[in-house]
């Protein structure tokens, strides 16, 4: 971690602080990005020959 160096304990404290808070963020960021995809991976294996087999279908005259 490069932090700048601060002679102010307080300033140290607020910059680990924030930067916890800002990988914590984009760790759920990341995980329910990933869980949309493993969700939308599943639903076209699972629906997606249902769906192409259905656009085949003549429409209504």
């Amino acid at each position: 971690m490069a932090l700048p160096r601060y002679k102010d304990d307080y300033v140290v404290s607020e910059l680990l602080h924030e930067e916890k808070t800002r990988t914590t963020l984009r760790g759920k960021l990341t995980l329910w990005f990933l869980v949309g995809l493993a969700i939308t991976v599943i639903y076209l294996a699972y629906f997606g020959p249902v769906l192409l087999f259905a656009a085949q279908l003549p429409g209504r005259p």
